[in-house]
């Protein structure tokens, strides 16, 4: 600190400052030997972390940063984390929605796997109505003709597939004879012109056969001879009218 006789010679006034009651009352405490620099650290001590004059040079100067950046670094954070806990909360409210679709799935799956076998039974149970509405609009009665061909084949032969529609029968199978089983089926009330459809082949001591025979063609029943209509009966007369025709009596 500079004494009063080197203030003098810089030719400036010196006074005490007008310290505040608070701070006098601190440097009264300091000790009187050495004043100047107690007072000078008591500044210090007391001053603030960032004084308005700062006579170091700006490269030497600590990096600080300013109030509107820490603002501005401070609302960036907190966009940040908002915008984090957003994407968190989105993607763990959909992971819970698909977990409760993947149970509602789990417990229809009982009930859509009913569906699909009534769906396939009734799918199977109209395919055999519509077979047979084309059985019955065609004529054909097949349990008659299962019956006629198991009643004419002989029991050694057995039947593989059997084939009826419009135009006629169809059956395949093994015999021990397969040639006798044409005058068979031409012996038939029902069929005629049976022939192979394929070449009899071997199959061990059987042979293997394949089929084919048409309709008989039915005869009409003779149409009935129209009668003549009946004659149509003469309304009633009154009592007392004379009957057309009759003539006048003589005078």
């Amino acid at each position: 600190m500079l004494a009063a006789s080197q203030y003098q010679e810089l030719g400036a006034p010196a006074s005490e400052p007008p310290w505040r009651p608070a701070v006098r009352a601190l440097i009264e405490k300091l000790p009187e030997d050495d004043l100047g620099t107690a007072t000078l650290a008591l500044a210090i001590a007391l001053g603030s972390n960032r004084p308005q004059l700062n006579l170091l040079p700006k490269e030497a100067r600590p990096r600080t940063l300013s109030t509107g950046q820490l603002v501005t670094a401070a609302t960036a954070g907190v966009t940040g984390l908002l915008a984090v806990a957003l994407l968190a909360g989105q993607g763990y409210q959909q992971h819970r929605y698909a977990e409760r679709l993947a149970r509602a799935i789990r417990a229809l799956d009982p009930e859509v796997k009913k569906t699909e076998a009534l769906a396939a039974e009734l799918s199977q149970k109209r395919q055999l109505l519509e077979t047979i509405g084309s059985i019955e609009n065609a004529n054909i009665r097949p349990l008659g003709l299962l019956k006629e061909l198991t009643e004419r084949i002989p029991q050694e032969a057995w039947l593989r597939t059997f084939t009826m529609d419009k135009q006629g029968v169809e059956i395949s199978g093994q015999a021990t004879a397969a040639n006798q089983l044409i005058p068979l089926l031409e012996s038939s009330p029902s069929l005629e012109r049976a022939e192979f459809t394929a070449p009899v082949t071997k199959a061990g001591d059987k042979e293997q056969f394949r089929i084919k025979a048409a309709w008989k063609t039915a005869a009409k029943p003779p149409e009935p001879v129209a009668k003549p209509p009946a004659p149509t009966p003469s309304p009633p007369r009154p009592p007392g009218a004379k009957a057309p025709g009759a003539g006048a009596p003589g005078r």
